[in-house]
């Protein structure tokens, strides 16, 4: 089914910090977006989308401003012939299907309608989407997509599931799938997970799932970060119960804080430079050792959009990990302006500590999956 969101009023516009807000909490309840448009308060053209998108069956959530929120109303009733009601002290098309404060849901043709007020600084109202179908992501490592298609869709056929695979970095795609039957989904993961051996984990959170495996084996991970500057520190602590995995970082920007806060020796900062695979590898075994960890993740790295050399252009990234069993690195050349090219080399090193032991983060998903718990 469509998943879609418009945001009516400037503010959604202008406070990025707030739009974040509103994204994580839509997308936890609608697991995925189609389309997001973006119409001033006043914006006549409003009508002529809502007629439009009101004709398709789809979940649409409208995210209001308080001073539009109203107008909203009007504007449905307006396209429904009906007329607005006061229940609880809140105004709303008389044909509202569920509601609570600040947030009521009805339901136009085949469209599922959830219009929302929100503020700013105010935490925001509860979406009310009735869950008719079933929903998982799936995070494939290392295979072809075009592989991919063929191995799936037999099996999504016969067992009616769909899916929509998007590659999120290189060689890291996402699949999400949906299913009318929980239980349909379910042979359907577990199908892929054979499929895919070591290859496929299923989970909504990939952040929250490195961290309840790491937690559950009672393991700890750090991170020694340079050119991302605590963003994937940063990545892990956003997810509760982080502090039973992660006990710190260390950022090192300067060569020489990575040599007194690391133990990177001058000589290979001197040879190699502070990006190359000897700084890394030196970089997570530094961490490792300070943290008292299982796994240290390092990375060093030309964000750009200065800094570049012709031995090193912007883009230019190492990472590394150290765990009991191996200590190893990766060189990537990467593409975007300057944050992209942060938060690429963040999930890239979120992909190397799950590639670093198969064994814990790939197996034994199919028995969570049977008891409910996958997050």
């Amino acid at each position: 089914m469509q998943h879609d969101v418009i945001f009516i009023g400037s503010q959604f516009r202008n406070n990025s910090i707030f739009y974040d807000y509103m994204m994580r909490s839509i997308t936890d309840s609608l697991h995925h977006i189609d389309t997001i448009k973006f119409y001033d308060d006043s914006d006549k053209n409003l009508f002529l989308t809502l007629e439009t998108m009101l004709h398709t069956p789809s979940k649409l959530v409208l995210v209001c401003s308080k001073s539009s929120f109203s107008v909203v109303g009007k504007l449905l009733c307006t396209m429904t012939q009906d007329i607005q009601i006061v229940k609880d002290d809140m105004l709303m098309p008389s044909q509202t299907k569920s509601y609570k404060a600040n947030s009521y849901l009805l339901e136009i043709n085949e469209t599922e309608v959830n219009v929302i007020a929100t503020e700013v600084n105010k935490r925001i109202p509860p979406f009310l989407f009735e869950q008719k179908s079933h929903m998982q992501k799936l995070h494939l490592f290392d295979q072809d997509e075009s592989d991919l298609k063929l191995l799936l869709s037999p099996l999504a056929e016969s067992l009616d599931v769909t899916f929509k695979i998007t590659t999120f970095i290189e060689g890291w795609h996402i699949i999400d799938v949906e299913s009318s039957k929980y239980g349909e989904l379910t042979s359907f993961i577990n199908a892929s997970l054979s499929l895919l051996e070591g290859k496929v984990i299923a989970t909504t959170n990939i952040l929250k799932y490195i961290i309840e495996v790491l937690d559950r084996n009672h393991l700890k991970v750090t991170a020694a970060e340079s050119c991302t500057g605590g963003l994937l520190s940063s990545l892990l602590t956003k997810e509760s119960g982080s502090s039973n995995v992660f006990d710190g970082g260390i950022v090192t920007y300067s060569n020489e804080k990575k040599n007194q806060w690391l133990g990177v020796e001058e000589s290979i900062l001197q040879e190699y430079g502070a990006v190359s695979k000897e700084t890394v590898l030196a970089m997570s075994k530094g961490a490792k050792d300070v943290a008292d960890a299982d796994f240290a993740m390092s990375v060093s790295g030309i964000a750009g959009p200065t800094g570049e050399s012709d031995e090193k252009p912007v883009g230019l990234v190492y990472l590394g990990i150290c765990t009991k069993d191996m200590h190893t690195f990766m060189r990537l050349q990467l593409s975007g302006d300057r944050n992209y090219i942060q938060i690429q080399s963040a999930y890239h090193a979120l992909k190397m500590l799950l590639l670093s032991d198969r064994s814990l983060f790939f197996e034994n998903q199919e028995k969570n999956l049977d008891k409910g718990v996958l997050v």
